[in-house]
């Protein structure tokens, strides 16, 4: 007999301590680690957004957690604030917008390590080897001994001295995980207004639907199709929409509920004109770091919202634009922090949905 539950179970995002991909630095003193994180930060901010994740080493009991946050916008700006500690819970949702944490490791564990090796401070790294799990860099300070129970942890991991800050971030940089770009096709409308189910619609000597699917499978790592509620799902390259009555948001929602971690190409199968140099032109452009990366519409000067790649830390801001009462992801695009980007041509983002605009 099957058992039963009480709490439908749902696809979680995949994270560390606080976040996906998250270091904790461990080993040597408190201010050459805050030092180092500080040069490493800096360096990955170009392309990352930053944050750093330390005890406050204030009096103040009331200030339990410091985190520095490095602004990619301003180029190295920092941001400090010092606060209680929140619950796990609270701390994952804090660093949900985080590319790559940097933690105090003398403080706090994560599920990636970087040991620094300092003979001051070597009987301190003893007693915290049950928290080296997965070593990913060893950082010399003057001192290069590698502890007996470090040896079969240490077996092909690099070995740096820690000035070596530019081989650092190639390291480091290597071991980044960048979320998978999965092809959503949007297939959920009733066709009202054109009379005829537009993804059978012949523009390039094929159903529309099957040209779209072609097309994202040369950018993407998978292709889905959006099906609407009360549809059958064929195969598992579709996904139904599970958020009733909300049209394209809901089955972008639905693609984010079933695949948490993936960034998603959305494209809507009314748009015949999107090509594999629109599609290439968009994941070229494509910046992780922000919410989505978008097309601007000539014809509207907004983003569109049917042609564009939302990442996973699009997914909760949706669900909270739809706590307030919207249900436009355009919406969203206008007011969060996304990658604007300028087609090459306006034709790419026409949408066919009369046998008039069809002619």
């Amino acid at each position: 007999m099957k058992k039963h539950s009480k709490h439908t179970k749902l696809a979680r995002p995949k994270t560390g301590a606080f976040a996906k991909n998250e270091f904790a630095v461990l080993g040597g003193p408190c201010g050459l680690i805050q030092k180092l994180c500080n040069k490493i930060a800096k360096g990955l901010n170009e392309k990352y957004s930053v944050s750093y994740l330390d005890e406050s080493h204030s009096k103040n009991e009331n200030e339990t957690a410091v985190l520095f946050q490095y602004d990619v916008e301003k180029r190295g700006a920092v941001i400090s604030t010092s606060q209680p500690e929140p619950s796990g819970f609270g701390m994952k949702n804090m660093f949900r917008n985080t590319d790559v944490l940097l933690i105090n490791g003398n403080h706090f564990a994560a599920s990636r390590q970087i040991v620094i090796l300092d003979e001051k401070k070597k009987d301190s790294l003893a007693r915290r080897k049950e928290q080296i799990s997965d070593l990913v860099l060893i950082l010399t300070n003057d001192y290069d001994v590698i502890p007996d129970y470090l040896l079969d942890a240490s077996q092909n991991i690099p070995v740096l001295d820690i000035s070596e800050t530019e081989k650092i971030l190639e390291v480091l940089e290597s071991k980044i995980e960048i979320p998978e770009l999965f092809g959503l096709v949007l297939n959920g409308g009733k066709s009202t207004r054109m009379g005829k189910d537009k993804s059978g619609i012949d523009y390039h000597g094929m159903p529309q639907l099957e040209y779209l699917k072609e097309q994202l499978h040369s950018v993407c790592d998978k292709v889905f199709v959006s099906v609407a509620q009360g549809e059958d799902v064929d195969s598992q390259s579709e996904i139904k929409d599970t958020f009733s009555g909300l049209g394209a948001y809901g089955g972008i929602l639905s693609a984010f509920r079933e695949y948490p971690d993936a960034a998603w190409l959305v494209v809507a199968v009314d748009m015949p004109n999107i090509n594999p140099g629109s599609l290439r032109e968009l994941v070229h452009k494509r910046n992780i770091s922000k919410a989505a990366t978008a097309f601007r519409n000539p014809g509207t000067d907004f983003p569109d919202p049917l042609f564009t790649i939302f990442e996973p830390r699009a997914y909760p801001l949706l669900l909270q634009y739809l706590s307030l009462g919207y249900s436009c992801p355009r919406k969203m695009l206008i007011n969060e922090n996304i990658e604007l980007v300028e087609p090459s041509s306006k034709e790419i983002l026409l949408n066919i949905n009369t046998p008039e605009e069809r002619e």
